[in-house]
């Protein structure tokens, strides 16, 4: 393609209440759009599901009043979405998982050593290990999660801890 509006198709999901903040979006191998974001209004954090620019799913994933902020999303080899997200109520990184279309959902505490969980990135290898680099705002330190599905175990790592790093992450 080249670089006329032609080439782009533009789609507003959702007008009403203050969501979209902190988006993230992931497709999988049928083409289809994964979308997390924070829905500022409730302050939850939702999840939307786009097939050929139809929303197909909307769900909120956690309601439980300050989530959501800084979330990534990322799919699987099953095309099921993963999202990292920071919890901002208790300041902690947050991990959230559906195997059935986003009808429900798996949350687990990732880190809630300190205030961490802002600035998330998530990535799923080729083996379905989940991978997601975070920011520590008390010790301003990049911290790394990784999720390994056959010890079913998380293990968190500083990966940085010289001056001010590990604002902004991507992995």
């Amino acid at each position: 393609g080249g670089s006329g509006s032609s080439d782009w198709t533009i789609s507003t999901l959702y007008s009403s209440n203050t969501v979209g903040k902190h988006s993230s979006l992931a497709v999988d191998s049928l083409g289809r759009t994964h979308i997390s974001y924070h829905d500022s209004t409730n302050a939850d954090l939702k999840y939307s599901l786009v097939n050929n620019g139809v929303v197909q799913t909307t769900v909120t994933v956690v309601s439980a009043g300050g989530v959501g902020q800084h979330s990534s999303i990322a799919v699987d080899s099953n095309d099921d979405p993963h999202i990292s997200y920071y919890y901002g109520s208790t300041a902690d990184l947050k991990y959230s998982t559906s195997s059935n279309g986003g009808v429900s959902w798996t949350t687990v505490n990732v880190d809630s050593t300190d205030e961490v969980g802002e600035y998330t990135s998530i990535a799923v290898d080729s083996n379905d290990n989940v991978h997601i680099s975070y920011h520590d705002a008390t010790n301003y330190d990049l911290k790394y999660a990784f999720y390994d599905a056959a010890t079913t175990g998380w293990t968190t790592a500083t990966v940085d801890s010289t001056g001010s790093v590990g604002f902004d992450t991507s992995i």
